[in-house]
């Protein structure tokens, strides 16, 4: 039955190996739906603690005044507990009188790579694997970055199907999983990505190519409820009882408009191990690393596309240092969109998720967890 108009608790969690970009879509999010507001979303943002804020604030000020990408989230071991701190924004709906509570932890890619040996406490001080604590979430957004450099020796296939097994295992009374499912591509403005989209709209064929092998959309349909159009093999649009997952490609930053040429506000300023001893000045002066002829009406739409496979990875002692434009702005390309998809299935039709068996520190590992985004 459909959720009622009322304030609620609704987990969405977020998953995705190092380098996939979760700390800056969280960063962004908030930019998007506050600052920057984008008009087609129904939602406003508000930030409710002091450790919210100051995340928020720490990390708007590298990305939008200096320019700088987010590091990397650290490995942060205490006790032999990963302590880390609880984030939570309010989506509200003035209109429709929506209290909407959406929590994240801001965790290490490796915490993702091994789901089920990493642990975290919850904001009721609860010992909880990854898989446990996604179990627990009403959406979840999978973050994947096509690009070799990001990827490294993760495949997503092995990753993605040892946390959904891991998932099944702790709901064992169910057959599929509960959860809206949103599948983010990202970095959609990066050169290696933006140039090679061929011209479809559907990220799911993407999403297949990353995944790598001879995986089908019906491998989804192992973990999820998902509806595939039988005759152009994508998946549905609309969320509902029957299909909860979908595939969007995501960026940031998006692209913008020089002299009628798309271009990515991303710049390389050097590769790391090939001119470490370089004393040169990265250039202030705009200098994309790509530009595109494609034509796009709606940066906010999912963009054109289809991502090809990527056959030569960079050195593994070579690493790309990337800066922002100091003069681009920010276009976003599908930043709220996955969000605004997976309430609108929560609302019209909430997952039914089992309780959390609860594990202490000494009782012996299980796959589960669930973060809240």
């Amino acid at each position: 039955m459909p959720v009622s108009n009322s304030s609620q608790k609704i987990r969405l969690g977020i998953w995705g190996p190092p380098n996939s970009g979760k700390t800056v879509y969280m960063t962004m999010l908030y930019y998007y739906y506050s600052i920057k507001k984008v008009p087609s979303s129904k939602w406003r943002i508000v930030i409710n603690d002091q450790d919210t804020d100051n995340f928020i604030t720490e990390k708007l000020r590298l990305i939008n005044d200096e320019r700088k990408f987010v590091p990397s989230t650290k490995k942060n071991v205490r006790n032999g507990r990963g302590e880390y701190k609880v984030y939570s924004y309010n989506l509200i709906n003035d209109s429709d009188k929506e209290n909407i509570e959406l929590k994240f932890f801001d965790l290490p890619g490796e915490f993702y790579v091994d789901p089920s040996g990493n642990r975290i406490v919850d904001e009721n001080n609860t010992e909880l694997s990854i898989v446990q604590y996604l179990t627990q979430c009403h959406g979840i957004l999978f973050l994947m970055s096509p690009l070799k450099e990001d990827s490294g020796q993760n495949s997503y296939f092995r990753l993605l199907s040892d946390l959904l097994r891991g998932m099944q295992r702790e709901n064992n009374n169910l057959q599929k999983l509960e959860q809206y499912i949103a599948f983010g591509i990202t970095k959609a403005d990066h050169e290696e990505v933006y140039n090679k989209f061929s011209g479809t709209r559907y990220a799911e064929k993407s999403m297949l190519e990353i995944l790598g092998g001879n995986i089908g959309l019906n491998w989804l349909e192992t973990f999820f409820h998902v509806q595939i159009d039988p005759r152009r093999q994508i998946l549905y649009e609309q969320p509902s009882e029957y299909h909860r997952c979908r595939a969007f490609y995501i960026s940031c930053f998006g692209v913008y408009k020089d002299n009628g040429k798309f271009v990515s506000p991303v710049l390389l300023e050097k590769s790391k191990g090939e001119d470490e001893n370089s004393n040169s000045e990265p250039s202030q002066s705009p200098n994309p690393i790509f530009e595109s002829t494609s034509n796009t009406n709606d940066l906010y739409d999912e963009l054109l596309g289809g991502i090809e496979s990527y056959d030569n990875p960079p050195e593994p002692s070579i690493s790309k240092i990337y800066v922002i434009d100091e003069k681009a702005p920010f276009n976003a390309i599908n930043v709220i969109s996955p969000i605004d998809w997976m309430l609108k299935g929560i609302k019209q039709c909430p997952p039914q998720l089992s309780p959390l068996n609860r594990v202490s520190s000494e009782d012996s590992p299980k796959s589960g967890d669930g973060g809240e985004l």
